[in-house]
């Protein structure tokens, strides 16, 4: 039975990388992961993954656009780049990314940073663990999301401002806030994209989601136990 309005509509996968042949690699592992996942049984329907090489090409499913569509601000750039200081120093592209976005609610929105540098096994297991985090979102299961996944609009509306070329004082005029928010909020991106290019962070919550489900299946011997 045809569905009046289907998930596919809803959820979006978008990769963004300036690599074509990456992006056709990662194509193929998505659609290899996405086939055996939890995220396609919560979904009963196929998962659209488009691929895309510049940021400005997002903006149509970004928070951030939807607030200043109408702004006439000029040229936007073609990329987004952070430098990182301490042990991590250097620039940080804002590329080589695949967004979970959710159409109705901006704050469901979701990245992984593939950064461009893994080998397929490791973008395998990147990817199993980001598509559970997505599958807590369709089925609305706070508790198994990963905060270091989350999106947020803040974070949306201040990378459109930098796309733009927006200073830090600017952007915080145009959303209202003090510009230690918008420093905050940068940072906030900043190290979530450090955190996800460290193997360690997959382990760990790949760990804790196997304690979850341990503690589940014990509760759930007891509970029904004659």
């Amino acid at each position: 039975m045809v569905q009046f309005n289907p998930p596919s509509l809803r959820f979006k996968f978008i990769y963004l990388t300036k690599n074509s042949y990456e992006g056709i690699a990662v194509s193929s592992v998505f659609k290899d992961s996405v086939a055996n996942s939890e995220l396609k049984y919560v979904m009963h329907d196929n998962v659209p993954l488009y691929l895309i090489d510049k940021y400005s090409n997002f903006l149509p499913f970004s928070h951030g656009y939807r607030d200043g569509r109408n702004l006439n601000d000029g040229t936007l750039q073609d990329d987004i780049i952070f430098s990182v200081k301490g042990d991590d120093a250097g620039l940080l592209h804002f590329s080589n990314m695949l967004f979970f976005v959710d159409m109705y609610h901006p704050e469901h929105t979701s990245m992984l940073f593939l950064s461009g540098k893994h080998a397929i096994p490791s973008v395998k297991t990147r990817l199993n663990i980001f598509l559970r985090h997505c599958a807590s979102i369709v089925s609305n299961h706070k508790k198994n999301c990963s905060s270091v996944f989350l999106f947020t609009p803040p974070e949306q509306q201040i990378l459109f401002y930098l796309l733009l070329g927006k200073t830090i004082k600017e952007i915080a005029d145009k959303m209202n806030v003090s510009d230690k928010a918008i420093y905050k909020g940068r940072h906030a991106m900043v190290q979530k994209l450090l955190f996800q290019r460290n193997s360690s962070l997959y382990e760990r919550i790949k760990r804790k989601s196997t304690e979850r489900h341990s503690e589940y299946r014990c509760y759930e011997h007891t509970f029904f136990q004659p």
